[in-house]
């Protein structure tokens, strides 16, 4: 959210700045568009990057491309987040848990996976490289999208005895099969 003190203050610094009068519809409008996916500091830093590098009134559209990245540029940066890893660890084979957990975002681990892990990535080929680009991103913007998704069924409770059962040992002990 935005303050909307912080937000009539910038958007009359921008109306200045680009000559146009800015009526309470309009600010209603942009504040609507712009407030549940600003904070505070991101419109202020969005006010100051658009001043410096536009010509002409801006849309909300323009104001939040300022300071937010779209899905598709997101999952671009993190797969070439991987590779900046990867090879400065000597590739995937030489990537250790704790990096990997420690570098790598949920979205990009599940983006990770859904193309095939980091094998995968390591060994792709150049002629693959694009299709394989591309599906880390879609994968990305699928794992990074925050609208709800059908929960998983429950796990049946036996099944949790059963793999903690054999998990501690307690089948190997009683003589019984893995």
């Amino acid at each position: 959210m935005i303050d909307k003190n912080t937000f009539l203050a910038g958007l009359a610094v921008l109306a200045g700045a680009f000559g146009r009068e800015v009526d309470a519809p309009v600010q209603r409008a942009y504040y609507a568009v712009l407030s549940p996916q600003m904070t505070t500091e991101d419109f202020e830093k969005a006010v100051s990057l658009t001043l410096a590098s536009e010509s002409y009134w801006p849309s909300p559209a323009v104001i939040l491309s300022k300071v937010k990245a779209d899905a598709e540029s997101r999952g671009l940066m993190a797969f070439e987040h991987v590779i900046r890893v990867m090879g400065a660890n000597g590739g995937h084979r030489f990537l250790s848990h704790d990096t990997y957990m420690r570098e790598f975002d949920e979205a990009t681990r599940m983006a990770i996976s859904a193309v095939g892990g980091l094998a995968k990535i390591g060994d792709t080929t150049e002629e693959r490289w694009p299709a394989l680009q591309r599906k880390f991103i879609a994968a990305h913007a699928e794992a990074s999208n925050p609208t709800k998704r059908i929960a998983p069924a429950p796990i049946d409770p036996r099944v949790n005895a059963l793999v903690n059962r054999v998990l501690s040992g307690r089948d190997r002990a009683a003589g019984a099969e893995p």
